[in-house]
């Protein structure tokens, strides 16, 4: 058997090494070359990832230079005014007075209706259909012109914080205001993940410019 195989290998001996030479050839393209491309590939992408990241960073760091701190300081009160961070009844009573007293009416009372509970998490009771969290409130305004009471609405549209009036009952003098007062909590986690800042747009500038109007 050993001799007829040596036989075998001996007559085919020049087609036999070439063929082995291959064979080994494509095993070591397969099992190391193969796998170095794929690695430089994930590294050339990996580098790539990071040096837009790095950009995202340069770029904020360029923003923040060239924003004071007033500015930002000034656009952030402006902002929370507009939406509190939590359900804020000192800045709802505020609101009500303010247009009552532009209105030449007088609130009578106002309360908070039965609803969610306080707190950072919102209820889904509370969440607005624009998915910002809201506050039901019942105010009562009585004036002896009953169109101050029209004025009343206009005005309350025009302050801080942001509001929508969803229903009116006006019997005589007295007019019963069921309001939609908005505000929006900040989650500190989410924001601490965020490394792009970008400036503000025209239309955002504008929106704080109208929102600083209606402010003071």
């Amino acid at each position: 058997m050993k001799q007829k195989l040596f036989q075998i290998y001996t007559k085919y001996k020049k087609q036999i090494l070439p063929l082995a030479l291959i064979l080994l050839s494509l095993f070591i393209a397969f099992r190391v070359i193969l796998p170095q491309f794929s690695l430089i590939s994930e590294t050339n992408s990996i580098i790539e990832n990071k040096k837009q990241e790095l950009e995202t960073l340069n770029n904020s760091i360029r923003v923040l230079e060239t924003t004071s701190d007033d500015a930002v300081s000034e656009d952030l009160a402006i902002s929370t005014n507009a939406l509190p961070t939590s359900k804020d009844v000192t800045k709802i009573f505020g609101a009500l007075s303010s247009a009552a007293s532009a209105s030449n009416t007088e609130l009578n009372e106002f309360s908070l209706k039965i609803g969610g509970v306080f707190g950072k998490e919102v209820s889904p009771a509370d969440a607005s259909a624009i998915g910002v969290p809201q506050v039901s409130v019942v105010a009562k305004v009585s004036s002896s012109d009953t169109s101050n009471l029209i004025q009343f609405g206009q005005k309350l549209d025009q302050t801080l914080p942001l509001s929508e009036i969803k229903q009116i009952d006006a019997v005589g003098n007295l007019g019963t205001f069921e309001i939609k007062f908005y505000y929006k909590p900040i989650d500190l986690n989410i924001v601490s993940k965020k490394d792009k800042v970008t400036p503000l747009s025209q239309a955002d500038r504008n929106l704080l410019n109208q929102l600083a109007e209606w402010n003071q």
